[in-house]
């Protein structure tokens, strides 16, 4: 998973000078056969974090973990970054197909919804470590 997020995080650096990752995503017109091979690859990690996580998502719903578990802090993090870097994508996505509207109601998959209504659980009131936030992840990844 982490050979994953690192390709899409590639991708984000790579498409920020073309109006962003979103933006570049949604786009057709591809400049050369690198371009395609990257999209490619790209799609590719997309769909393997998104089997991944979904999976995960089950597993939990069926096993839940202790409030205090170590292990769930750990996995809900990485799955709110996984959220946060992918679902823009999956938005993307979404639109592309001519005729979709309203992705919040629409077209969000369960797992996106689980893992934010989690995240939500496991700190309701916010950080307050607003200064150690990512910068170039956003809060909320349906922005």
């Amino acid at each position: 998973m982490k050979v994953a997020m690192a390709w899409l995080e590639w991708y984000m650096k790579v498409t920020l000078n073309e109006g962003g990752y979103y933006d570049s995503y949604k786009r057709s017109d591809f400049r050369g056969r690198d371009a395609v091979k990257s999209r490619q690859e790209i799609v590719k990690y997309q769909r393997v974090l998104n089997k991944y996580w979904k999976a995960k998502v089950a597993e939990v719903e069926e096993m839940p973990q202790s409030e205090k578990a170590a292990f769930r802090t750990r996995w809900l993090y990485s799955g709110t970054n996984y959220r946060r870097m992918v679902e823009p994508l999956d938005i993307a996505e979404y639109y592309m197909k001519s005729g979709n509207t309203d992705y919040v109601n629409l077209g969000r998959s369960e797992h996106y919804k689980k893992l934010e209504e989690w995240r939500k659980e496991d700190n309701p009131s916010g950080s307050g470590n607003d200064r150690r936030k990512a910068v170039s992840l956003t809060e909320d990844s349906c922005f």
